[in-house]
């Protein structure tokens, strides 16, 4: 898990990427969401290994989308 966000934040800084807002709010969302239920804090999605990879999935799209 925190080899994952190390290495979105040594992405975000090696990619000289021109990516637009609106991508990059997108990825902040989703990965403010994905923090919060990792963490336990959101009850509108129970806590399970497939909902678990289901979010980590979209996570990953969401910052390829904005990295690309």
């Amino acid at each position: 898990m925190k080899s994952f966000f190390l290495f979105v934040l040594c992405s975000l800084i090696l990619f000289q990427s021109s990516a637009q807002v609106q991508e990059l709010e997108v990825f902040r969302k989703k990965q403010a969401f994905f923090i919060r239920y990792d963490q336990g804090k959101t009850d509108s999605i129970p806590r399970t290994e497939a909902n678990t990879a289901r979010l980590r999935k979209e996570l990953e799209e969401s910052f390829l989308q904005f990295a690309t």
